[in-house]
């Protein structure tokens, strides 16, 4: 540990321990207690379900295993999911997180669904000075808040863009430009604003930013101004409902683009919902990617974690990229337990600043004092012939394989 992050933490200790937050664990814990909500029904419902699928399957791993090792105790305990269906509510939010620290005296919180929930529950992570790992909250807003207990374990909005304004700028540096539109939450807006700047830095001409309302059922306004602005690279930021809309509505009005990106392009529930005809050529960022293979020192590879999924899962479709961002927030968590040894929120936290692990999900690093995860890397995927390629970064993909220009919606026919 370097002595910047040394010092961090016994910052962050002593901090905890004025604010008189109490250690634990008492000797007759006999597990360990994992608090949450999840978008069961509302309007994340079907985004949420994988994230459920990655923490369940977790669950099942480690406790197969005996449990998390706590050395204070020196046994492992059972790890216990206590969650609640949100719907997708913020006032849902809030009153359930109440309940699991008040009620159900969970000992940490992971996050809910996205980051406009994430940002509302990490209100009561701080009020009960509770660790909450966040899987698919990447808003830079939500660690602005001086809430040292909120931790990002998910690639933060300001690199999503960049991967794959640099993998067109390899492959055609006149094609500049562009226009960005998202869907006005806090997720895409942060992702696009971030996109932008990194496209301005990278030389791109972003001659239309715009956005349309959250869950909108037409989005025909904003792509009849796509079209006028007959962009060379189409970044469409939005969750998976409003980018299947999107897409079958450029497909209707006829909008094209040398490369149209998506969020978390490589997800099946796209393949499932417009085909791989219409998903040809589409490209985008996201966070895993099966045939990534990072140099794994914690918890299951990317094998193996398949492996664990269609064993409980037998015949099931494929497990898409929140899968394991769900799986990942609980190793992280297990090793920094395991590293202080303790169930003391305070000690885990400030565990968490120098974690030398490497998951399936790629190297965990964060910010000591705000919880920005910094250690993660963007892909860059693209739709060919029905199956997701990564192009970027070269490291892990294969840009030469980036089909650009993408064929128009009347050559797809």
């Amino acid at each position: 540990m370097n002595d910047r992050w040394r010092a961090m933490g016994a910052a962050l200790v002593l901090v905890f321990a004025v604010l008189g937050v109490h250690a634990g664990p008492a000797l007759g814990q006999q597990e360990i207690k994992i608090g949450f909500t999840m978008s069961n029904t509302g309007a994340f419902a079907r985004a949420s379900k994988p994230v459920l699928d990655g923490i369940l399957l977790y669950r099942d791993w480690v406790n197969r295993q005996g449990g998390i090792y706590v050395k204070a105790l020196n046994r492992k305990l059972p790890v216990r999911l206590i969650y609640f269906d949100d719907e997708t509510n913020k006032d849902n939010v809030l009153r359930l997180y109440e309940r699991l620290a008040v009620q159900e005296r969970v000992d940490f919180f992971f996050a809910p669904y996205s980051s406009p929930l994430t940002f509302t529950a990490a209100a009561i992570a701080a009020k009960y000075k509770r660790v909450m790992l966040a899987h698919t909250a990447n808003a830079i807003i939500i660690h602005e808040q001086g809430n040292p207990f909120i931790v990002m374990n998910i690639q933060a909005a300001p690199i999503w863009g960049r991967a794959m304004f640099e993998a067109i700028k390899q492959k055609d540096p006149r094609a500049t430009r562009t226009v960005i539109i998202y869907e006005d939450t806090l997720f895409a807006k942060g992702v696009a604003e971030f996109g932008r700047k990194a496209a301005q830095e990278l030389g791109f001409n972003v001659v239309l930013f715009d956005k349309f309302p959250f869950a909108a059922p037409d989005v025909s306004p904003v792509l009849t101004k796509v079209r006028t602005a007959a962009p060379d690279v189409l970044m469409w930021m939005a969750h998976e409902e409003s980018t299947i809309l999107g897409l079958r509505q450029m497909k209707e009005l006829d909008v094209n683009a040398k490369a149209i990106a998506v969020l978390d392009p490589g997800l099946y529930l796209f393949y499932k919902a417009l085909g791989p005809k219409d998903l040809e050529g589409v490209s985008g960022l996201i966070e895993w990617d099966p045939g990534v293979t990072y140099p794994v020192n914690y918890g299951p590879k990317n094998d193996e974690f398949l492996k664990l999924y269609y064993e409980k899962h037998p015949g099931a479709e494929p497990p898409d990229n929140h899968t394991p961002m769900g799986f990942a927030v609980g190793l992280v968590l297990q090793a920094a337990i395991e590293k202080t040894g303790t169930l003391d929120s305070v000690q885990v936290r400030a565990a968490m600043n120098d974690l030398n692990i490497t998951t399936l999900i790629g190297p965990f690093k964060i910010d000591p004092k705000t919880g920005l995860q910094q250690g993660y890397v963007m892909l860059a995927t693209q739709w060919q012939k029905g199956k997701s390629v990564v192009i970027w970064p070269p490291k892990y993909g294969y840009p030469d394989q980036f089909v650009f220009p993408m064929p128009r919606w009347r050559d797809k026919r």
